[in-house]
């Protein structure tokens, strides 16, 4: 079952809400709620960038005074517009944190978007100052890339890691460059990735029928690959999702009938029990791994958490059932120290609060979604033409504006 078959099933299971099409190429998702609720959510710590033009050099765009959004009436944060992208127009693009930029890579571009409607494909990046509201151009990536769920990323020092289709890109943010990568000794069509002690961590999120593939470690400095003796030994057929975190390198497994983990100290590999609770697209908020995925009390089982130290499982609150939600990650949802992002909704797992979030336009679909600290940006995005938002193939326009909103911190 190919691993889009295998997440839809599984949203399907744990959520009574029909499922949401993004587009083609985002990865299937149930419908989500709005609410400031104690909800399930994850995210691969790691994403990727923003896209540049050079118009004659360097691109830059100066701080300068844009209208706010109107104040959503919930009294969710309000959004205000920053400098616009430096780039053609374009919606889902690859986005990461560096921890003084924001890095906006590639992306799609379309008329319209549904069934039968390939987007146009990008490589053009940039990098968005948030202290000066400014953009810089960066080189091109060697190959198209988005942020709809096949792109992985890992952030190993200075240099931002990208898997696609098969291929390992590198980008030296230092020296603005990108080379490619040695392939993997094994295959990995589809990966999760993680970075621990400057060394990249590479597993296939689908486990191909008990094939039990290695975790494979790349070097970066040397490009060099080894791997980890045998494991993790998760149950068959279950997603993979690999997770960094002080206890050592964690796998975690997204299955529809429970959730596994099993942890790497660095000289063996300790399998965890599983639990019949669920989850996916997991994080470490810093304190523990928490899943992504929402379950409300309509379905069987609640979502869960993961001390990797004990190997604990506990459940993570209920989703109340609620209106749904309008705001999309599109892809691997966005995280950054305890907070994590996913269908409007902002988890900080410091305090267990959550906030509601708006998109920055009514109908705004698909922008490339980041977390820097307690700031949400959004990059790009489309609007449908006028009564077409819940056509299968829509009319659309893309647009290169950005938003920025702070979430409180209510600890």
């Amino acid at each position: 079952m190919a691993v889009e078959d295998q997440v839809r099933e599984l949203m399907h299971a744990v959520t009574p809400y029909p499922p949401v099409g993004l587009d083609g190429e985002a990865v299937a998702r149930s419908a989500r709620r709005r609410h400031r609720r104690r909800v399930a959510l994850v995210t691969l710590p790691a994403v990727a960038v923003v896209t540049a033009l050079v118009l004659g050099g360097t691109a830059m765009l100066g701080r300068s005074h844009h209208p706010r959004s109107e104040a959503p009436a919930d009294g969710a944060p309000r959004w205000h517009r920053i400098a616009d992208l430096p780039l053609s127009p374009r919606y889902l693009p690859l986005t990461v944190w560096t921890g003084e930029e924001a890095l906006v890579i590639g992306g799609l571009d379309a008329t319209s978007v549904g069934p039968g409607r390939p987007p146009t494909t990008l490589a053009d990046g940039a990098a968005y100052d948030p202290a000066a509201d400014s953009w810089r151009a960066i080189a091109p990536a060697p190959e198209d890339l988005a942020g709809s769920g096949d792109d992985a990323t890992a952030l190993a020092g200075r240099t931002l890691v990208v898997a696609h289709d098969g291929d390992l890109l590198a980008y030296d943010l230092d020296q603005d460059r990108w080379r490619r990568l040695p392939a993997p000794p094994q295959q990995v069509p589809l990966a999760t990735m993680a970075t621990q002690d400057g060394l990249v961590y590479l597993l296939d999120v689908n486990d191909r029928g008990g094939a039990h593939d290695p975790v494979q470690v790349l070097d970066p400095g040397t490009e060099t690959w080894s791997a980890l003796p045998p494991g993790p030994d998760l149950p068959d057929g279950v997603l993979r999702t690999l997770v960094s975190t002080p206890a050592g390198l964690v796998a975690m497994g997204d299955g529809l009938d429970a959730a596994s983990a099993a942890r790497w100290d660095g000289s063996r590999w300790t399998t965890y029990p599983p639990t019949d609770l669920r989850g996916s697209f997991w994080h470490w908020t810093g304190d523990r791994v928490v899943s992504g995925w929402v379950t409300s009390d309509e379905s069987e089982t609640q979502s869960a958490a993961l001390d990797p130290g004990t190997g604990t499982w506990s459940a993570l609150p209920w989703l109340p059932l609620d209106h749904p939600t309008t705001l999309w990650d599109g892809g691997r949802p966005p995280a950054d120290g305890p907070l994590v992002f996913s269908n409007s909704t902002v988890y900080d797992d410091a305090d267990g609060s959550f906030t509601d979030v708006e998109p920055p336009e009514p109908t705004l679909t698909s922008p490339g979604l980041l977390l820097a600290g307690r700031t949400l940006l959004a990059f790009g995005g489309y609007v449908p033409a006028a009564g077409q938002e819940h056509a299968e193939v829509k009319r659309v326009q893309t647009t290169s504006h950005a938003w920025e909103v702070e979430i409180p911190d209510e600890g």
